[in-house]
């Protein structure tokens, strides 16, 4: 039929390790102490130089389609991949302690940091199956509701969970969106959820902190601490003319904290985006496009935008393009 498909897909893939997979040397300090008496565990990574490359042979399945008046879509996907060499961070069990000549009622000034690396850890297989659905409210409004099921399992490495760490068994997407041509507004609303995920940063058995109690997972099997947490995302936008948008948005909407995963605070941004094309669009800038361009303009735009090379024009540094301001408080 017309509006429905079925997809199929076969691949391969290759992934190289990066340069601080390899090469990290890395502290990372430990979060403000809990007391006297305890204290939180800091980070410090390692690069491991003798990772190999993954290989996966990737295989998925899929359905989709709309009604037939465009107001629901839906899509289903099976999929299953194997990877050889699978890279995943881990602790390694160890502890790295900088100041060794601090006295037991002061460590948790400066406690030990666990020692973090990576590695491949053999066969590892992801199998999942993802649904959507999105339906159009109003002429205005659409809704989009999403599921993922992954089993990802470590096939090989006894040191390892049999589950592969960062990767939650269930995952909901939850958005919300709004178009108004006419006047040129748009926004977003979104959160996505992790549920039941073993967290690479996180231990178990209160062993993310100084003193360890007995046993936890220093020095011992490594137990990750299973996580289910969401983050909500918010996006406005207007379009001043067919070359103009700003826009205005919030990261981690409801400020979500979580120090061993260093998630980042809530984050306000605003931006606006402008584009200058005189290749193929007659319309003035000066008028946001509703007048056509004049020949004055046209020549200093050309100007601005295909000046030519100059060679005489001394060494140096000219900054141009995108200017940031960021502000955290």
């Amino acid at each position: 039929k017309a509006n429905q498909r079925f997809k199929v897909n076969l691949g391969t893939g290759y992934t190289e390790p990066g340069m601080g997979e390899l090469y990290y040397n890395w502290e990372m300090y430990a979060g403000s102490p809990m007391g006297l008496e305890r204290a939180r565990l800091g980070y410090y990574f390692v690069g491991n130089p003798n990772l190999k490359p993954e290989k996966s042979l990737n295989f998925d399945l899929g359905y989709e389609g709309e009604s037939k008046d465009g107001r629901d879509s839906y899509r289903i996907n099976a999929f299953h991949n194997r990877i050889d060499n699978y890279m995943t961070t881990y602790f390694t069990g160890y502890l790295m302690d900088f100041h060794p000549e601090i006295s037991a009622d002061a460590r948790w000034l400066l406690p030990p940091d666990m020692i973090y690396s990576f590695k491949n850890i053999g066969q590892a297989e992801i199998t999942g199956l993802e649904a959507e659905v999105r339906h159009q409210i109003s002429p205005f409004w659409n809704v989009k509701l999403g599921y993922t099921w992954l089993h990802a399992i470590n096939k090989s490495d006894p040191l390892m969970p049999d589950r592969l760490i960062d990767r939650p068994k269930h995952k909901i997407d939850i958005g919300f969106s709004y178009e108004n041509k006419q006047y040129g507004w748009s926004g977003q609303i979104w959160g996505d959820y992790y549920i039941d995920m073993l967290d690479s940063n996180t231990l178990a058995n209160s062993a993310n902190y100084y003193p360890v109690e007995p046993n936890a997972a220093v020095n011992s099997n490594k137990v990750y601490q299973s996580k289910t947490f969401g983050i909500w995302n918010l996006m406005i936008q207007k379009q001043l003319s067919p070359d103009a948008m700003v826009y205005f948005g919030i990261n981690n909407l409801f400020n979500h904290r979580d120090d061993d995963r260093a998630t980042q605070e809530r984050v306000y941004r605003f931006g606006a985006n402008f584009k200058f094309d005189t290749s193929g669009s007659k319309k003035s800038l000066l008028t946001n496009g509703t007048t056509e361009m004049g020949a004055q303009e046209e020549a200093l735009l050309n100007k601005f935008l295909a000046r030519p090379f100059d060679e005489s024009k001394a060494m140096g540094v000219n900054l141009i393009g995108d200017y940031q301001l960021r502000w955290t408080a």
